[in-house]
């Protein structure tokens, strides 16, 4: 993380106007990212600013709190197929990722890693839940968590209300095991290679085996049927 100089945060609050703006695009480009969380989505956002404006996007954070991150400029959003008009299909692209090591990925890095649910406390445990349930107690309350929490809500719909329901609006669709294909596409359209992609919200990866292992049968078949649009769909 960089130390932002004022001039470039000011450059940065200006763009904050492109939340209106859907999907994420680079104009000079013709290329346009429907985003999902937990898909690369950070990684991708943060480049695609870079390709855009020029310069790197500074995350600003205070107390351990992300104030101002690419998210602000560039939302993931539910899917809205008229924002797709005036863009090209060979020029729109998306990521998809497995739903159950999605949401896998979800709990490792803003439950385990981020603590993220200890924000929502006081409201979680008047209602009985944990800040941090283990990975089974997350699914069997997962309704309850996604009605008290934003953030769960938000990190675990189905890549589906991200991405809508049909794969053929899109040029590239990528899994997020081959970001590779992103970097040529958007090559491609650069002139130049682009380079390699950052990483983040990587916190946690380490025990993405472990929490695998202890998802219960029971709680893999609930994330089936919840996810299973995007099992039909995206995979």
């Amino acid at each position: 993380m960089t130390n932002p100089t004022p001039t470039r945060l000011m450059r940065q609050a200006t763009r904050l106007r492109l939340r209106r703006e859907y999907p994420v695009r680079v104009p000079d480009l013709g290329i346009a990212y429907v985003a999902a969380p937990k898909n690369a989505c950070t990684t991708l956002k943060m480049t695609l600013y870079r390709l855009r404006f020029g310069e790197e996007f500074d995350i600003v954070n205070v107390r351990g709190r992300d104030v101002f991150h690419v998210h602000h400029v560039f939302p993931s959003q539910e899917f809205d197929a008229r924002g797709l008009e005036g863009t090209k299909v060979e020029d729109r692209f998306c990521v998809i990722r497995d739903p159950i090591d999605r949401f896998v990925s979800f709990y490792c890095n803003r439950i385990l890693y981020h603590d993220d649910l200890a924000k929502s406390g006081p409201l979680l445990t008047a209602q009985g839940l944990k800040t941090q349930p283990d990975i089974n107690e997350l699914v069997a309350d997962l309704d309850k968590y996604m009605k008290a929490a934003r953030l769960v809500r938000h990190h675990v719909l189905p890549q589906s209300y991200f991405l809508g329901t049909d794969p053929s609006l899109y040029g590239l669709v990528a899994d997020v095991s081959e970001l590779d294909q992103v970097r040529a596409f958007l090559s491609d359209r650069f002139g130049e290679d682009t380079g390699a992609f950052p990483r983040y919200q990587e916190g946690g990866n380490d025990r993405k085996d472990e929490v695998h292992a202890a998802l219960s049968p029971e709680s893999r078949a609930a994330l089936e049927e919840f996810y299973a649009d995007d099992l039909r769909i995206w995979r």
